[in-house]
């Protein structure tokens, strides 16, 4: 059976033995598909110039450091501006308000002015009519 299954992967049989030495056949096919597994997540990673060396480790830990605090940075900036422009539109609505009240009573006062300067005498739509 175990020659058969090497056989349908094109080994040679004394190329299996060799291999297999000291060691089980599942214990070998698991240490394949890790050594598989690992340089195949190792070509996807997020970032094509990490490798293993400790200078290029260093260095990519060194911008993660530096993006992630301009990432901060940016965050807390539109975070500020953000809360300034909620600030300036609750103004402006108080304001607003405000305005319209002095607006009302400025209206008020003109009618009460245009009153005093101008009074009607009884003038009901009967006697309008008749003049």
């Amino acid at each position: 059976m175990l020659l058969s299954w090497h056989r349908s992967f094109a080994f040679p049989s004394s190329r299996v033995s060799s291999l297999y030495t000291g060691s089980t056949v599942v214990e070998r096919v698991l240490d394949i598909t890790r050594q598989i597994h690992d340089k195949t997540r190792a070509s996807t990673s997020a970032s094509p110039t990490e490798t293993t060396s400790g200078a290029s480790d260093d260095s990519y830990r060194i911008r993660r450091a530096r993006n992630n605090n301009s990432v901060r940075k940016s965050r807390e900036k539109t975070r500020q501006v953000f809360q300034e422009k909620l600030d300036r539109v609750q103004f402006l609505k108080e304001e607003n308000a405000k305005l319209e009240m002095h607006m009302l009573h400025l209206k008020a006062q003109l009618k009460t002015l245009e009153e005093k300067a101008f009074p009607r005498k009884n003038v009901s739509p009967q006697n309008h009519c008749k003049e």
